[in-house]
């Protein structure tokens, strides 16, 4: 008998399909690039040179003391006459991204051996690396919605590039804004997952249980933006 060769097509195969699964890769890393680069190329320079010096704000300097107190001492700051009024009562501020953020300063320490400028150099490079976390997860998000891989491109892209976005998490900003963000987008991510599950198949307990599991970890993402972010209270009426 005749052998038949399928060697030949094979090899014609794999090429396309490697392309194919390649496409998605390329463009979010062009993507990303450009996130990280209109975060860090402008700010990077000037921030570094007056060691690291953070500029979101009051909220970035409240981050950077705690932090601070915390490296330097090992104490979570909750009574301070000279930060919180009236003298005496406790600081409301959030304080999960400054928790966060801890072991990492903490490493940094034993190398710099100096608590203000480990603290503020993680603060700083914070914003950029939660952006950039923020950016890959909103292209699911649009994959998600829409079913399309262009939308979540677009999603991702105007969260890249979005000048509020930009803004609120430039390198040596310190203020958190980008992990909250990273966090609204996980939440909402599962959110519309829920959705999702109880839409295909009403009625059906497994798909239930499945949706409440999805709502479950999209109230878990809420939680922890309450305890980041001072002004929550915006994103629960939408949500």
């Amino acid at each position: 008998m005749r052998k038949i060769n399928t060697e030949s097509t094979e090899a014609q195969e794999k090429p396309v399909g490697f392309k194919a699964n390649r496409t998605p890769l390329v463009v979010m890393c062009v993507i990303v690039f450009l996130a990280a680069f209109v975060r860090v190329a402008f700010s990077i320079g000037t921030s570094i040179d007056s060691d690291f010096a953070l500029s979101g704000g009051s909220v970035s300097t409240n981050n950077l003391y705690i932090l601070t107190e915390m490296v330097a001492n090992g104490a979570f700051v909750l009574v301070d006459g000279s930060l919180y009024y009236p003298y005496g009562v406790a600081s409301t501020a959030p304080f999960l991204f400054t928790l966060l953020m801890y072991p990492v300063a903490a490493l940094v320490n034993v190398f710099v051996s100096d608590a203000t400028l480990a603290s503020s150099a993680v603060l700083a490079f914070s914003g950029p690396v939660f952006a950039v976390a923020a950016v890959i997860t909103s292209y699911f998000l649009g994959k998600q919605i829409l079913k399309s891989r262009l939308a979540g491109y677009l999603t991702a892209l105007f969260v890249a590039l979005c000048p509020i976005f930009v803004k609120e998490s430039v390198f040596s900003n310190g203020a958190g804004t980008s992990f909250v963000l990273f966090l609204l987008v996980l939440c909402i991510y599962f959110l519309f997952k829920a959705v999702e599950s109880v839409g295909y198949k009403e009625g059906d307990e497994a798909t239930r249980k499945k949706a409440y599991g999805f709502s479950a970890i999209s109230g878990v993402f809420l939680a922890l933006v309450a305890i980041s972010w001072v002004e929550y209270r915006a994103v629960l009426l939408p949500i």
